[in-house]
């Protein structure tokens, strides 16, 4: 449902956002 789309969407961007600081690390 939409509801799991948005969690996915947001796991999503957590990992990009965790990958780009751990890139900078």
């Amino acid at each position: 449902g939409l509801l799991d789309t948005l969690k996915g969407a947001a796991k999503n961007v957590v990992g990009s956002l965790a990958s780009k600081v751990m890139e900078k690390l």
